[in-house]
């Protein structure tokens, strides 16, 4: 009985050390904490953008985009989704439309990042340059996280 006694209380401590070890655990992404990234991100961290990242954390689920230097004949954003409600099986070349200030819009062409699934896609989208440079972007991610629309606008010239 006595060792039965000792082996619970040891179990109770382990249980209690690893929830206070979970509490004490920064949250955010991995590279702000000096954890390693995702190939994907690894990837396209590589291209330097002088563009800001924006964040959106309506709904269920929380939205990371971020324009990389924009090319002669595509554009490509950093883009994540991250959740804890259900998991993210979404074409991620379906959610988002990339619209210039001249009203043309493009779908994306490609998605650089993990297979549909799971609660955390990180990647790059990539879509069809504007015929010329224009002045603002907005990009427009739409049915992510129980949100109809969100949308992420940067000045470009």
């Amino acid at each position: 009985m006595k060792k039965i006694n000792i082996i619970l209380i040891g179990l109770a401590a382990l249980a209690g050390m690893f929830f206070l070890y979970t509490l004490s655990v920064p949250r955010g992404t991995p590279t702000e904490y000096g954890g390693s990234a995702s190939p994907a991100q690894q990837s396209s961290d590589a291209a330097v953008s002088s563009y800001e990242s924006q964040t959106n954390s309506e709904g269920t689920a929380e939205v990371i985009a971020q324009p990389l230097a924009p090319g002669t004949s595509t554009w490509t954003f950093n883009f994540g989704i991250d959740t804890h409600m259900g998991s993210l099986d979404m074409d991620m070349t379906k959610v988002a439309i990339l619209t210039d200030d001249r009203g043309d819009s493009f779908t994306s062409i490609a998605w650089d990042g993990p297979a549909a699934g799971g609660h955390h896609r990180n990647g790059t989208l990539t879509f069809p340059a504007p015929s010329s440079t224009p002045k603002t972007i907005t990009l427009t991610v739409s049915n992510v996280g129980g949100v109809a629309t969100r949308t992420f606008t940067w000045n470009i010239q």
